[in-house]
């Protein structure tokens, strides 16, 4: 059994007094070094989403912003919506066998 808790969307987060950059250190398949980098948000609650004021203004819903500043993190994010268990559109579709397509990586 495990003692540590476990949470979904890797909560609870620590507090942030200001926006910054994280960079992690990645090694691809043949050892050449990558960072993905992220963007971690200002925030007063260790379960606060990440989000843009405006958006969630007009929105007036829970929103999770992610912003993709790097090759890793775009396609990080869209694996993880391509395999989502809804339907994906077929504007989606279209996007993502175009990447796959014509991507030399």
């Amino acid at each position: 059994m495990k003692n540590e808790l476990s949470y979904r969307f890797n909560l609870p987060k620590e507090c942030c007094d200001q926006t910054h950059l994280h960079y992690e250190k990645l090694k691809s398949k043949d050892d050449v070094e990558h960072y993905k980098v992220k963007i971690v948000t200002k925030h007063n609650d260790n379960r606060l989403n990440n989000y843009q004021r405006l958006q969630l203004q007009g929105w007036r819903a829970n929103c999770d912003i992610q912003v993709i500043i790097d090759c890793h993190s775009c396609l990080e994010y869209s694996a993880k919506y391509a395999s989502k268990a809804e339907r994906i559109s077929s504007v989606a579709r279209e996007f993502f066998t175009s990447i796959v397509c014509e991507s030399s990586n």
